[in-house]
């Protein structure tokens, strides 16, 4: 005796869901002899796992610690048989549906190598369905599906034209005034959708007796994953294909350039979860000359739709009010 049985989602298994949206789907299922089922359970889970290595070298000998987190997101249950119910020969099939909530984090898998620290950190939802006999300890068929999904944002930075800045002082050789690079960038909004263009706009004034080598301009994303051995674990990637780079700002001179990046396919921030985060910022970085040290400013921008509604922070303090001033020595 045997169950076959498929698990289908509409439109397509291989269609991103969206956190918030409705789930559709059927179960078909074939039974070969007449049969007793006391439960029929299709299900909506989702968890996620943290799995932190830490290499530990000690003189010549080297040992591992293990560190593993984990926590749930949805445990949905659809119970269509709940006592024994006679099944006969046949083909069938289960509709199914979930209202996928608002509040959960995206889809993930990521493995890195953080200093003598590796990283496992998976995100993971599927459909599930379970077949059970009353008259069979031993019977248990169960089928799963996975299903990909993409979760929205909450906005926390401004959804309008806002202005950067950041401003560093420079000790300049055979002068006793300081030198000061000054980074003013506007940004049209910081919250981007999915495959969408960021736009912005920067003036670098040069006040210094050095050349400034070049302006590069990339996108760059974060993931930091919470754990508790070291609080938190912090990873940088530069996105493909969205750096650029201009020429030089000799002395005295000013530089105003206008920037569009197109979002590559599948970014995404990732919020509402414990285990980890996922953002992304724009770095806009100053060249120097050695011995003087780049200068980079970081603006942070959020990718994903509004989904869930939150009270949103006047964002970043105006220009003049929110300049950083440091001071290197040559």
């Amino acid at each position: 005796m045997g169950v076959f049985s498929e698990i289908n989602i509409f439109p397509s298994p291989n269609v991103i869901q969206e956190a918030g949206s409705d789930l559709f789907g059927v179960i078909k299922y074939t039974v070969d002899e007449d049969t007793i089922f006391n439960e029929i359970n299709i299900s909506l889970n989702g968890s996620g796992s943290l799995i932190v290595i830490e290499s530990v070298r000690s003189g010549d000998r080297q040992t591992e610690n293990v560190f593993r987190y984990a926590e749930n997101y949805i445990k949905m249950n659809n119970l269509i048989v709940s006592h024994d119910t006679i099944t006969p020969i046949g083909v069938y099939e289960i509709p199914f549906h979930f209202k996928l909530p608002s509040n959960i984090p995206s889809s993930l898998k990521y493995n890195t190598v953080n200093g003598n620290y590796r990283i496992d950190c998976t995100i993971a939802y599927n459909v599930t369905v379970v077949f059970k006999r009353s008259c069979s300890s031993n019977f248990n068929n169960t089928v799963i599906k996975a299903v990909h999904i993409e979760s929205g944002i909450t906005p926390r930075l401004r959804m309008t034209p806002i202005t950067y800045g950041h401003q560093k002082k420079i000790l300049q050789l055979f002068s006793k005034k300081n030198g000061v690079v000054n980074i003013k960038a506007d940004i049209q909004t910081c919250i981007v959708e999915p495959n969408g263009k960021v736009k912005l706009s920067y003036i670098i004034n040069n006040d210094t007796n050095v050349t400034v080598k070049s302006v590069q301009i990339k996108l760059v994303e974060q993931y930091t994953f919470s754990d508790k051995v070291t609080s938190k674990l912090v990873d940088y990637n530069d996105i493909i294909d969205t750096k650029s780079k201009t020429g030089r700002i000799k002395s005295g001179n000013t530089q105003c350039m206008d920037i569009e990046i197109d979002l590559p396919s599948g970014l995404t921030t990732i919020e509402f979860s414990k285990l980890v985060m996922r953002n992304y910022f724009i770095y806009v970085t100053v060249v120097l000359p050695f011995p003087h040290s780049n200068i980079i400013m970081k603006i942070p921008i959020q990718i994903g739709y509004e989904t869930v509604n939150d009270n949103m922070y006047d964002g970043p303090p105006a220009y003049y009010d929110a300049i950083k001033t440091d001071a290197v020595k040559s």
